[in-house]
Formats: structure tokens, C-alpha cells, sequence
């Protein structure tokens, strides 16, 4: 900015040198092909998109116009920007960031560039033209392969059953990376039902807060470990960046539906590092979402690098534990009950309102495990304070930075040990030598409808 400001100086050129210089290197190596920030978080995402336009401003201000290609990336890093927004204007809330409400910058920079599709997404569709994907088409969805984020919509337009969704299917990120993988949050019309946890704070008095919210325990996923998560559980093992895009065959954008698939492997962390267990696991979640129906099906496959009957979690009570976390301003009930055509099966059926009555969600889940059997419980603001009777902190949501709300987290478990490639209902030990058909997979299949 001085370089740019006073030419005049004799050492103007030589910082315009520099800071021109290392800007673009900065671009080239922390922004993905996609466009996307490798911080994985839309905050940090912002805060770099802001800084380097600044630049851009100032170098066109000044007669220094920055390198065609740093335009086109920058131009890349707001369009991220203003997909990922819902029908009210507020972001996605992945890793680091705060709830931030995104229409009045994007309509600046839609008259900066001259972009007609951000003005269309700024103004509610009553303005602009309608977004097209680079192949021509209309699909209101995006997926960003090299950062694995996908944001499902049914379009553009505000009311009252609106479908958004987020999710991520990439890596973990840098410093301001969670533990995210295949998470999902879920907004339907004016409301958010199923929510990231959030940023949560960096130090002080909360910092139980921090290491919450970055682990896989804060968001709407699937886990191993103890007792509905409250003893040691598996952590994702996430790789920090992506070396490569995600496979073209993992995912589908369509007019009718959106379709993607992708894996993480569970490992065992005690004490915020990880470690090799004995067992280890590969989580595959797949989503397909049916267009402007309201329905979004979501199958999880858990794979087990051996027979999990001689894990030493599923012989001291383990569980196959999954978390979906739902937003303050709304109240869950949920049941696990037997099938009353599948005498050994079990089901679970969960319901997410809204307070204000004008949304809800329906959670249905089945099995290919005959003889688990499935409990459910819902946390909200469990603390610290008392680990050993009440588990690990549960139950946050964490809007924007210092700010934590208690909120509900519904789980739904497997009870009972791994007992000769099966569930079995207690929590002791397998008996005699194990079967030598062993299960070594699990899969479970959800159904969320609004």
C-alpha cells in the first residue's frame, strides 16, 4: 500500500516488488484449483479473499494491474463465496468460522466484476441473471473437488421449503481445520436444523469449548468408541490437504438429484494425538439428495481391519455411535423400537422442530446388523465440569467467536459388544472362540426428510 501510495519514495518500487511477489505467491500455493482457501473454513476463506482484493484495488488504483490469472483466482475465491450462502444470506459454518451474513458484499463485488449471477444470488433471484455451472447447465448445487465441499440447494429463491445442505467430503485443512469429514449441516427454509458446532473460542476459560468443537464428537457423523462416546472414541486420521481432486466417479450432479461419496479413517486418539490402536476402522458415508423433495438419504458404512470381536472397544461396551447436532432454536424427540415386521431388527425414528412450528425434520434409521440393538439419548450443554459421570463436553453450538450455546445433539448407538462377527446385546466378552463367519462391516442407512 506505501509503495503504491508514494511512488515517489526511492524504495517504492523495489516493496511494490515484494509485496506484488509474495501476494501471488501466497495465491498460487493456498488456494486451490476450485477456488477454495486451504484453511477449510469459510471465515479464513473470507479473510484472505478480502486481503487479496484490497490488493487487486489498490494495483488497479495505482496503474499496477495484478497477473490475468490472479484475477480469474480471485474471481473464484467470491464466487465460492456466494454459493455457499443460504435463501437469507448467511454462509456455511465449517471449521473456524462465525455465522456471517454474506448478501451486502456480494453484491458489492457483483457490481465490482460484474458479475450478474452474484447480484441474482444477493437480491433473492429478483435481481441478476441465474447462475450456470462451467458446463453450461443450471444446477443450482457446487461441488469444489480439490476441497472436498459439497452445497446442495434446491435453487435461489427465499420460501418457505427452501433445501440447503453442507457437507464435507474433503481434508482437514490447516490450522484452522476441524475434524469435519463427512459432516453435514442442514437448513430448511428461514431455518437451520442440523448445525455445525462452530469456532468456539482459541484460549481462556472455554478452552474445554475448543477442543470440543474440533473434533469429530462436534459435528453430525459417525464414530466408534465407548459408551454413547463417553470414554476414549475413535478421531478421524484426516490428511491436512488435498493432493488430488476427488474422484469424478465419487460424485453427481444432476437436475433431479446430487449424489457423493467418500471415506475417513477412525483410529483411537487419547490425548489429543493419535495413536495406533489395535483395530482400526474406514468410515464410508454416502449422500443422495432427491432435488426440491425434501428428502436426503444418507448410508454409512463402517469397515473394520479385522474381525471386531477381538477389538478391545466392542468387548468393554463399545458402541457404534451416531451424533446428529441440531441448532438451540429447536427441540428433538427420538425412539428406538422393534420392527413389528423384522422380530430381531430394530429401527430408530427421530423428530427435529423448530420452535417457531415452521420447520421440522424426520430422522428414520435401519440396519443390515439383525441383532443390534439401537438406544438413543439426547445431551444438550454437558460440560467439563464433572467428566467421569457425565462424559466428555456435548451439546454446543457456537455461532460466532466467544459465543456457546448449549444445544441438543441426538445419538443414536449400537449397544452391547462385538461378539463372533456380531452385535450382542450385553457388554461382557465373547465366549469361546470366535465364529468363523465374521462380520467385519456395518451398514446403516438414514433417512432425513422435511
Amino acid at each position: 500500500h506505501a509503495a503504491m501510495t508514494f511512488p515517489e519514495f526511492k524504495n517504492a518500487s523495489r516493496w511494490l516488488q515484494l509485496a506484488s511477489t509474495s501476494l501471488q505467491q501466497q495465491m498460487a500455493a493456498a488456494v486451490y484449483d476450485d477456488g477454495v482457501h486451504i484453511e477449510q473454513s469459510v471465515g479464513y476463506h473470507r479473510v484472505c479473499a478480502l486481503a487479496f482484493d484490497r490488493f487487486r484495488n489498490e494495483s488497479v488504483r495505482t496503474g499496477h494491474p495484478v497477473p490475468r490469472w490472479f484475477a480469474l483466482k480471485l474471481e473464484q475465491m467470491i464466487d465460492y463465496l456466494a454459493r455457499v450462502q443460504d435463501v437469507r444470506g448467511f454462509s456455511a459454518m465449517n471449521s473456524d468460522a462465525n455465522l456471517d451474513y454474506q448478501r451486502i458484499m456480494t453484491r458489492n463485488w457483483a457490481a465490482i466484476f460484474n458479475r450478474s449471477d452474484w447480484l441474482y444470488i444477493a437480491t433473492g433471484g429478483r435481481q441478476g441473471s441465474v447462475p450456470v455451472c462451467a458446463d453450461g447447465s443450471s444446477i443450482p448445487s457446487t461441488l469444489w473437488p480439490w476441497t472436498g465441499q459439497l452445497l446442495s440447494r434446491d435453487g435461489w429463491r427465499r420460501h418457505r421449503r427452501s433445501e440447503w445442505l453442507w457437507m464435507d467430503v474433503g481434508p482437514h485443512g490447516s490450522g484452522h481445520g476441524h475434524n469435519d469429514k463427512l459432516s453435514l449441516a442442514l437448513r430448511y427454509g428461514d431455518f437451520p436444523l442440523l448445525v455445525d458446532s462452530g469456532i468456539a473460542v482459541y484460549s481462556g476459560s472455554f478452552e474445554w469449548a475448543r477442543a470440543y468443537v474440533r473434533s469429530a464428537k462436534a459435528h453430525s457423523t459417525a464414530l466408534l468408541g465407548g459408551r454413547f462416546g463417553q470414554h476414549a472414541a475413535f478421531e478421524h486420521i484426516e490428511e491436512d490437504f488435498a493432493a488430488q481432486p476427488l474422484p469424478r466417479h465419487s460424485y453427481k450432479l444432476s437436475k433431479e438429484f446430487d449424489f457423493v461419496r467418500a471415506s475417513v479413517r477412525l483410529d483411537t486418539s487419547s490425548d489429543g494425538h493419535y495413536h495406533a490402536s489395535n483395530c482400526t476402522a474406514n468410515h464410508t458415508r454416502a449422500l443422495h439428495y432427491v432435488r426440491g423433495k425434501s428428502l436426503w438419504l444418507v448410508v454409512d458404512r463402517m469397515q473394520f481391519d479385522r474381525d471386531p470381536s477381538h477389538c478391545s472397544w466392542s468387548s468393554n461396551g463399545g458402541f457404534l455411535w451416531t451424533s446428529w447436532h441440531v441448532h438451540p432454536n429447536a427441540t428433538v424427540s427420538a425412539s428406538c423400537a422393534t420392527a413389528a415386521t423384522l422380530a430381531t431388527q430394530q429401527r430408530c425414528l427421530a423428530s427435529v422442530v423448530h420452535r417457531s412450528g415452521n420447520a421440522s425434520l424426520t430422522i428414520a434409521m435401519d440396519s443390515d446388523v439383525k441383532t443390534a440393538i439401537f438406544n438413543h439419548s439426547v445431551a444438550t450443554g454437558i460440560d467439563d465440569t464433572n467428566p467421569d459421570v457425565t462424559g466428555p463436553p456435548q451439546g454446543w453450538y457456537s455461532p460466532r467467536y466467544g459465543t456457546i450455546i448449549a444445544s441438543p445433539v441426538l445419538k443414536i448407538a449400537s449397544a452391547g459388544s462385538v461378539c463372533n462377527g456380531e452385535f450382542a446385546p450385553d457388554h461382557q466378552s465373547c465366549p469361546g472362540p470366535p465364529n468363523v463367519r465374521t462380520r467385519q462391516s456395518v451398514t446403516v442407512a438414514w433417512a432425513l426428510a422435511a
